[in-house]
């Protein structure tokens, strides 16, 4: 891996392999995402939002649908 610890490509390539991202790294991630969310009109904050709460809203009727289902689904992503 050629990317520095302290950067946002360095932090994506620790989480992707299962590493705990180091404090250097971790900082650049929020940096990274709070210079995306600045760049964000209001319209389209608003529409992740709304978005975003959908989704919420529909795991949470999946899980009522189907606990147990969602219950291994959520032990093997931990496993992994």
């Amino acid at each position: 891996m050629s990317a520095s610890h302290g950067t946002y490509a360095r932090y994506r390539y620790e989480y992707d392999h299962g590493e705990d991202p180091c404090a250097e790294c971790l900082k650049a991630n929020r940096d990274y995402h709070r210079a995306y969310r600045a760049k964000l009109t209001k319209e389209q904050r608003a529409i992740r939002s709304r978005r975003n709460g959908a989704r919420s809203r529909a795991l949470w009727r999946l899980v009522a649908l189907h606990p147990e289902e969602f219950a291994a689904l959520t032990l093997e992503e931990l496993a992994r």
